[in-house]
């Protein structure tokens, strides 16, 4: 299993993405190995959630709408693309609601807007809340997007 630890708003983690993303997408394609990825924001206080909660917030909103959850991969790849770390694209929730095109269906658009995850989301460091403990996603317990069961993602239990 390889796990993919990465905040939207983190230069490095762009840096990380660009040089071993497609790569590692690839060999979990293959079946080589088992990618996980784990969200959790580094670049922004946990007791006032704003737009790094926002934009994770929004890739797993996609995740959780996905029958099989290919679309949280190319929702990944997209934000970090978009260089957010560079404070050169807005990422308030009509813009994320924007980027996500086709995907922003009635449903992910309501999650975006009530910010369903943001409460699950982990700061580095630490809970910003002790409900985190147990975490859903479509009545699932969950902490990071899989790939070990579907053909491409499924949100799985790693707490």
């Amino acid at each position: 299993m390889a796990s993919d630890r990465e905040d939207f708003f983190c230069s490095h983690c762009g840096d990380f993405e660009a040089a071993n993303g497609a790569w590692l997408r690839d060999l979990e394609v293959a079946g080589t190995i088992d990618l996980r990825f784990h969200p959790f924001v580094v670049t922004e206080n946990p007791k006032e959630p704003g737009e790094v909660f926002g934009t994770m917030n929004a890739a797993v909103c996609v995740a959780d709408a996905s029958p099989d959850g290919t679309e949280f991969w190319e929702v990944k790849t997209d934000f970090f693309s978009r260089t957010f770390y560079e404070r050169s694209n807005k990422a308030g929730k009509s813009s994320l609601i924007g980027y996500l095109g086709s995907l922003a269906t009635d449903s992910v658009q309501d999650c975006i807007r009530t910010e369903k995850f943001v409460p699950w989301l982990e700061p580095v460091g630490g809970r910003r809340q002790e409900s985190w403990r147990r975490r859903t996603v479509s009545g699932r317990e969950a902490s990071s997007v899989s790939t070990s069961s579907l053909a491409a993602s499924e949100i799985s239990v790693t707490t």
